[in-house]
């Protein structure tokens, strides 16, 4: 593993924390809105899910620079895929979308989208 992916790594566990830290006191304040959110799961699925992007598009970009975009559309699709296999799973279980849920989602989803993006151009950049 590269000094990069480390420094990746790293800033993937910080907002994993920092947003878990955001999420416990909310879930005290607002009980009813949380409930069943299950923040620490889906913290873990995106770090896990962002962490195994980052390393396969910088070996793609290693491998064939042109491509590197054919790689980061598949890739985001598939995160995406994941992503509405999670809330198809969760609403089948639950049987209702809760916003708790549905907002600790999204957040998580646009702040890693966010991470990832300001390390690639950090990639492009060199």
């Amino acid at each position: 593993m590269n000094s990069r992916n480390l420094d990746y790594n790293k800033n993937v566990l910080l907002i994993s924390l920092s947003l878990y830290c955001i999420y416990i006191p909310l879930k005290t304040r607002f009980p009813l809105f949380f409930l069943d959110a299950h923040a620490d799961l889906q913290l873990l699925f995106f770090a896990f899910s962002s962490s195994i992007s980052f390393f396969i598009l910088e070996n793609a970009l290693k491998k064939s620079p042109k491509e590197f975009v054919l790689y980061y559309l598949s890739v985001l699709t598939a995160k995406f895929l994941s992503l509405l296999t999670i809330v198809i799973i969760y609403f089948k279980i639950y049987k209702k979308l809760n916003a708790g849920f549905a907002t600790t989602l999204l957040t998580a989803f646009f702040v890693y989208t966010v991470l990832e993006l300001i390390f690639y151009l950090k990639m492009f950049k060199k």
